[in-house]
Parts: C-alpha cells; sequence; structure tokens
C-alpha cells in the first residue's frame, strides 16, 4: 500500500463541520503532517455578534479557527510563513449543510464539483435532545446533500461520513462493523411486532411531526397566549412596550422548540434509539446507503471522541464532551454519585486516533462499492470499565481538585455509581420538596428575605431539574452493556507502512488508560476548556487504585459484560 501523504498529494478536500473537535483536528493534521494536499475547503456559516453584526466565513477562519491553541506546534514550525502557508492552502466557503444545495451560490457549487476528489462531512447537531427539525437537516439529510454535490463532480470523488458507534441504539452484545439496513429500525430488528420501518417514509413521517407542531403553534388562541406570556416577561423585567411583536415570536420559537425537542425523544424510542441525535445519524447512514449508486461511501464510526492523545499536544480538546461535565462537577465536590453500571465499558476513542484512522481508511475506501465501514473504537480491544473511569478521576482529583472557595480543600470522597431507578426517583422527590417549599416564603415575597429565599430555592430546584434531565439522557450509555468490533480498523492498521504508522498511530492498544485519563485528559480540560493555567509543582501522580494498580486494568482481558441495572 501507498504511503498515505502519497495519496493526498495534489488532491483538494471538502470538508464541513470544520469548527467542530473533529474537523479541527483534521486540518490540522492535513496542515502539519500532510502538506502536499493542494487544497481545504472549509465549509463555515457566518455568525453573529453579540452586537448583532455576523462575522464573515473569512473572519471566522482567521479568528476564532486559526487563533485556536490547536495550532500552536504548526505555528511554531512554520514561523513567519504560518499565515501565507494557511492562506495558500485554506479556502474558507460560506454555507450551511441544513440548507438545500449547502446555502452555497452558484459559483461556490460548480467551483467545488469542478476541484474537489474527497468529501468529509464532520458536521453534526450533537445535542442529545436536539429540536428535531435541526438534528433530522443536519445529520440526517445533510448527508444526502452532499451526495448530490458529489454525483457532479468532475473527478473520482469519496463521500466520507463521520457518524457514531451508537447509530446501533439500545442494542446490547456485540455490534459489527457494517452497514446499517435501511428498512429496518433498532426495534425492528428484535421484534416482530414492532412499528414498521422505512427511512424514506420515516423523513416524511418527521417533516409531517414538525409541520404539524409549527402549525399547532399558530392557531389564533394559542396566538393570544404566547402574546400573554410575552406582555407577563415584560412586566416581570421592567420593559416597555417596545419589541412586542419580537417578545410574541420569541415565545413562539420556545414553546416549538419545547415541543420538537420532545417529539424527537418520543420518535426516537419508538425506533429503539435512545435520543434523537443517534436516531438522526442512524437516518444519515441509512440514506448514503439506499441511494449512493456508485459513489464510494466511507462510514467511520467513533465511539464517544475525547482529547487527543499525542498530536499536536496531549489533552487538547475544544467544548466539554459526554462525560466531561460530571467530570469537572466531581472535581469541583459538587457531585459525587450519578447513575450508572460500573461494570460496563466506557468506550472513549482520543481524537487525534479517529482522525489518523480517517486519513489512512480514505486510500482504501475509494473505490466503487461499499459503503466502507470502520468503527473506531476500543472495548473490544482495549476496554475501560466505567468504575475504573472514575476511579482514576476520583484519584486524580483527591490530589488535586477544582474547589474554588476559601479555605484549604475539602476531601472528595470516591465516586460512586449507582442503579438508575433510585436514583431518578430521589431526584424528583427532592424537586417536589423544593416546589412545595417555594410556596412557603410566598406570602411574603415583598421582604427582602423572603424574595431571596425564593430565589435560592427557585435556583436549586432549576439546577436539579438540569441534573435529572442531563442523568435522563446519559443512562442509556452509562448501563449499555455492549462492545463495537473493529476488526476492519484493526485489519487497516496491520496493513500499514511503518513509516505510517509512526506519523498516524490509531493502535488502540498502545493507549495507557491510567496515564491518559488521569494525566493526559483531566489536565486538557483544566487547560483548554476551564482555561486554568498548568501548575508547574503538579507531580506526575503514579497510579494507584483502591483495589490494586490500574496499570494492570488496561492491559488485562476484556471483561465480561454485565447486564444493565
Amino acid at each position: 500500500m501507498s504511503r498515505i501523504a502519497d495519496y493526498y498529494a495534489g488532491k483538494a478536500v471538502f470538508v464541513t463541520g470544520a469548527t467542530g473537535l473533529v474537523g479541527r483536528v483534521l486540518v490540522e493534521k492535513l496542515l502539519r503532517d500532510v502538506p502536499q494536499v493542494r487544497r481545504l475547503y472549509l465549509l463555515i456559516r457566518p455568525k453573529g455578534r453579540k452586537v448583532g453584526r455576523l462575522r464573515s466565513v473569512e473572519e471566522r477562519l482567521d479568528g476564532d479557527f486559526l487563533a485556536s491553541s490547536l495550532f500552536d506546534t504548526l505555528r511554531r514550525q512554520k514561523g513567519d510563513a504560518f499565515l501565507p502557508f494557511i492562506h495558500q492552502k485554506v479556502v474558507a466557503v460560506e454555507g450551511d449543510l441544513g440548507r438545500e444545495r449547502l446555502g452555497l451560490s452558484e459559483d461556490w457549487y460548480r467551483t467545488l464539483q469542478e476541484d474537489v476528489q474527497i468529501i468529509v462531512n464532520c458536521a453534526a447537531v450533537v445535542k442529545f435532545d436536539a429540536p428535531l427539525d435541526a438534528a433530522l437537516e443536519l445529520n440526517a439529510l445533510g448527508p444526502l446533500r452532499l451526495l448530490e454535490l458529489a454525483r457532479g463532480c468532475k473527478h473520482p470523488v469519496i463521500l466520507v461520513h463521520v457518524s457514531t458507534c451508537y447509530v446501533s441504539g439500545a442494542r446490547a452484545g456485540v455490534v459489527a462493523e457494517a452497514p446499517l439496513d435501511h428498512g429496518r429500525s433498532v426495534a425492528s430488528s428484535g421484534e416482530t411486532h414492532a412499528r414498521p420501518y422505512d427511512v424514506d417514509r420515516e423523513v416524511l413521517a418527521l417533516k409531517a411531526v414538525i409541520a404539524g407542531i409549527e402549525a399547532r403553534s399558530r392557531r389564533p388562541w394559542r396566538r393570544w397566549l404566547f402574546r400573554w406570556q410575552a406582555g407577563r416577561l415584560r412586566a416581570r423585567r421592567g420593559q416597555d412596550g417596545d419589541g412586542r411583536a419580537a417578545g410574541h415570536e420569541r415565545v413562539r420559537h420556545e414553546w416549538v422548540e419545547r415541543r420538537l425537542c420532545a417529539a424527537g425523544i418520543r420518535r426516537s424510542r419508538c425506533h429503539g434509539w435512545s435520543d434523537t441525535y443517534t436516531f438522526t445519524k442512524a437516518m444519515g447512514e441509512q440514506l448514503l446507503a439506499r441511494h449512493h449508486g456508485d459513489i464510494p461511501i466511507l462510514v467511520l464510526r467513533p465511539s464517544i471522541v475525547e482529547s487527543t492523545l499525542e498530536q499536536p499536544v496531549p489533552g487538547w480538546l475544544t467544548g466539554m464532551r459526554m462525560a466531561d461535565p460530571i467530570v469537572i462537577a466531581y472535581g469541583r465536590g459538587l457531585v459525587t454519585e450519578f447513575p450508572g453500571d460500573a461494570r460496563v465499558v466506557l468506550d472513549i476513542i482520543p481524537v487525534d486516533m479517529l482522525v489518523n484512522t480517517l486519513l489512512a481508511a480514505v486510500p482504501r475506501a475509494h473505490r466503487p462499492g461499499g459503503p466502507s465501514v470502520y468503527q473506531v473504537a476500543t472495548g473490544s480491544e482495549n476496554p475501560i470499565l466505567l468504575g475504573t473511569f472514575s476511579d482514576l478521576v476520583s484519584e486524580r482529583y483527591r490530589e488535586d481538585s477544582l474547589q474554588t472557595w476559601d479555605g484549604p480543600p475539602r476531601a472528595l470522597p470516591w465516586f460512586r455509581w449507582l442503579p438508575p431507578g433510585p436514583f431518578l426517583r430521589r431526584l424528583r422527590y427532592r424537586l417536589a420538596w423544593l416546589g412545595a417549599l417555594e410556596l412557603l416564603p410566598a406570602g411574603m415575597a415583598w421582604t427582602p428575605w423572603g424574595e431571596r429565599m425564593r430565589s435560592a430555592l427557585r435556583s436549586r430546584r432549576a439546577a436539579l431539574a438540569r441534573l435529572h434531565r442531563y442523568a435522563a439522557l446519559l443512562i442509556p450509555y452509562t448501563t449499555l452493556p455492549c462492545r463495537y468490533l473493529s476488526a476492519n480498523t484493526r485489519q487497516l492498521w496491520e496493513g500499514l507502512d511503518p513509516q505510517d504508522r509512526a506519523d498516524f498511530n490509531f493502535d488502540v492498544m498502545s493507549i495507557d488508560w491510567a496515564r491518559y485519563v488521569r494525566d493526559t485528559h483531566i489536565t486538557g480540560l483544566k487547560r483548554y476548556v476551564l482555561k486554568l493555567a498548568p501548575r508547574a509543582d503538579q507531580p506526575t501522580p503514579v497510579s494507584r487504585r483502591r483495589h490494586g494498580s490500574t496499570a494492570s486494568i488496561a492491559t488485562s482481558a476484556s471483561p465480561t459484560i454485565a447486564p444493565s441495572t
């Protein structure tokens, strides 16, 4: 097999979702280690400032994107030639994957079709309970729009779609690297009396659900109710009557969004998926499998994508991923327990390993046929249990917590995983109790004490409600006993040139979980997400677990998958 960099020499690559975690790391890797690539077209949406003016895509490229610490290594290598090199290679294209013809002008659409040989789709609505309309347009129909672009390309083109391992939904056990059946849902795969499913008909059904919610929001009596609610909000905030129409429309939009979020979750679980994100991502794969024709399709299914393992710097991350809010809340002493099964596998893949897999798989998959599916996961070869992960986090934060109050830091207890049912019932009981307590100072709301008390109770109840919602969304992941096979990815790795193995490492057996979780990932969260200055005196910890060394956990044989709690 030829060298990976040789394949990309002289080619033009079109990347969607370039401002996200995977897209950024992909662009940086290409510019740093594959400088032979001729052109990178990045699909970027204009974004508004707080003062209301839209920033152009060029401003976003030179500002938010290139100013990131991710490019510090490349910036040091290039010196004064950094910006000229970037502007020679990278072109920002204004558009939107969620709009017809990608929201592109005719000139740009034609330019891309004449120049591009590789299309990489990293864009997605990643919120689990996202509004159904946004998730459908971007996650499900977005890949079809890229497929339409690919059909008109002048050069032989391959479409790379970054999906997720969790398109398998609530299916337990072993999940193979195989294309999804566009005529079956997760529920219909295991039940004889499940609702009939076809992905094209499902798209039409979801559009009807969305249109129905929108129509209900415009009924005359409901519009009157929205105006009344907007008036109450203005009165509470001490605002005058200006902007009345805008306030009414804002209330209507919030009403529609809440119902679209709920409708997405209901429809997803009806078909066997856990949430709107995995449901619509699965639909995107199914639509590509049905309609791709003679266009080569490469589907990358990562598990939980987290901070970089090695390149360009260890621990780099933008934003908080799935488990990170819990990790940070525990470090601050705010959360010490969460619903989940400590015996299930927490399948994590560092983002640089995902990008390296993508770059290595494209040359092999760039041929008629497919879709080619590669699951980029660690659970089948180098698993880490949920309980082991939380123990490593506990060890690190018991030595160096994120507590911010004055005085000596409080010793954190070991993090615990609890059965989901009792945990959620206890939260609901506390929410009901706080709701009742709010009524007590209602008669004294005119006093400073009464107002402070009601404000404190309202704030506490809102925080518990957010925890309840977050826990309900994550329970399907913290109790799911499954393994994602990665035989295709392993075969790809074993067939690489030795130099490519050094330059594009994605061997999951090389991950030392104790070092990655304790030293790399948590340090990255503090430095790149929380923006905390690193401590020069922080020693490299030697991992010791309550029941022995964690180093033995990372290299031991795969433990038996326990049933969900």
